[in-house]
């Protein structure tokens, strides 16, 4: 059943500011008020200011909605359309929300000094600089961790604690418990990597920092001189030209990477080096659920196909993106021929359209229906085990909109429909 949520006015709304909620039943937006700029969120037009950033940030449950404004020569952000505190500057694109939703931070710079707000609270002020696009809250929600600049020093902050100086910081992440730390640092021109506190052994480069999902591994991807190679739970691996797409498994037992000697793409599963192609699609790599089966793009010229479990599938012109159902039984992925694509689902190829959305590929809950947004001349529609649906102006995938799985036989979704969603 279809219910109106909100219109959009396009004379007056401001471009690549357009956010959908996390649950695919909010929508918000900045328009122009006059001279001035509001907010339009769940069909009501807030307060209106100088000026609104271009980040809004609904809270992961969906429930909250925070963004920075200016009025005058201060700035502030407003949180669910109640103004917080005035500094001279609020600095970053948007504030950040705790994976439960309850804690919001953000950088603010007063009387010369730069800090982070954290719930509402300024936290220890005496940093030149802090890394505003990196605030990273613990999975647990408990920490929060940035990076920040004190003289000619770069350290990460987790909730009370400062780590050791160095000349940079390159990337930071927690494991996904939250108990673990790791950064990757530049210092003296060659970079490693701290976990827990501990220093690793010095390189020229580093890529692609991660922890297993049962946060007891770490690989990342690194080099000395033209060599470039892997190294997981602090050992080396082979040396290649390049590596890339570092992937650990659900269940963290098994980690696969690309790699490229000789002019040549190869996947290298736990060590095993893979039949060789001339180009290895990029972020083109993923492990099925239950972690026994892997799937990934391989390029031949203007040839694209799909490597699932080591079998190659039929060439295209091109393929798109690639899904296991959730019991690991059954894999999708688009395909294209000239200018029609088409999803691929255990092997048969199913209608053609003129586009099938990006990011709409997925399966039911059950594993038992296939279901990804499709356009053609008469609009844009879900199609569900190769049946289509009604037609809509847009699916909306702009801005987080996504297909929401509610249960085996029920979804929802955002569609415009003659400038209302």
């Amino acid at each position: 059943m279809d219910s109106a949520i909100a219109r959009l006015d396009p004379s007056i709304w401001v471009r690549d500011t357009f956010r959908v909620s996390p649950n695919s039943r909010r929508v918000a937006y900045v328009l122009e008020v006059g001279h001035q700029l509001a907010v339009h969120a769940d069909g009501a037009v807030g307060k209106t200011y100088d000026d609104i950033r271009r980040g809004l940030a609904f809270s992961p449950d969906s429930q909250k909605l925070a963004y920075a404004a200016a009025l005058g020569s201060k700035q502030f952000v407003v949180l669910d359309d109640q103004e917080l505190p005035r500094y001279d500057r609020i600095i970053g694109v948007e504030p950040s929300f705790s994976p439960d939703s309850q804690r919001l931070a953000y950088v603010a710079m007063a009387e010369g000094e730069i800090f982070i707000v954290l719930d509402g609270e300024e936290q220890r002020r005496g940093y030149d600089d802090i890394g505003a696009g990196e605030l990273a809250f613990s999975p647990d929600s408990q920490r929060l961790a940035y990076a920040a600049q004190r003289g000619q020093q770069w350290l990460v902050v987790a909730g009370d604690e400062e780590e050791q100086g160095y000349d940079g910081i390159t990337v930071f992440l927690f494991s996904p418990d939250g108990k673990r730390l790791a950064y990757g640092v530049g210092a003296g021109g060659r970079q490693f990597v701290v976990v827990d506190g501990e220093r690793g052994a010095e390189y020229d480069g580093l890529s692609s920092l991660l922890f297993s999902p049962d946060s007891q591994r770490v690989a990342y991807g690194t080099g000395v001189g033209s060599e470039r190679f892997v190294v997981v739970d602090g050992k080396e691996g082979k040396r290649y030209s390049l590596v890339g797409n570092l992937r650990f498994s659900p269940d963290s037992t098994r980690f696969a990477h690309m790699a490229i000697k000789d002019g040549e793409s190869f996947l290298v599963v736990d060590g095993q080096e893979g039949k060789r192609y001339p180009e290895i699609g990029e972020d083109r790599l993923i492990f099925s659920p239950n972690s026994s089966r892997l799937a990934c793009t391989a390029i031949d010229g203007d040839e694209q196909f799909v490597v699932l479990d080591g079998q190659e599938g039929p060439r295209y012109d091109g393929t798109g993106s690639m899904a296991f159902s959730p019991d690991s039984k059954r894999f999708a992925y688009v395909g294209m021929l000239g200018e029609q694509q088409f999803v691929v689902l255990d092997g048969e190829e199913g209608p053609r359209y003129d586009d099938v959305l990006k990011g709409t590929l997925t399966f039911s809950s059950d594993s038992e229906h296939i279901i990804y947004g499709a356009g053609t001349d008469v609009g844009e529609f879900l199609v569900i085990d190769g049946q289509e649906g009604q037609p809509y102006d847009s699916l909306v995938t702009l801005g987080g909109g996504r297909i929401v799985i509610d249960a085996p036989n029920r979804l929802h979704f955002l569609a415009l429909v003659e400038l209302e969603f």
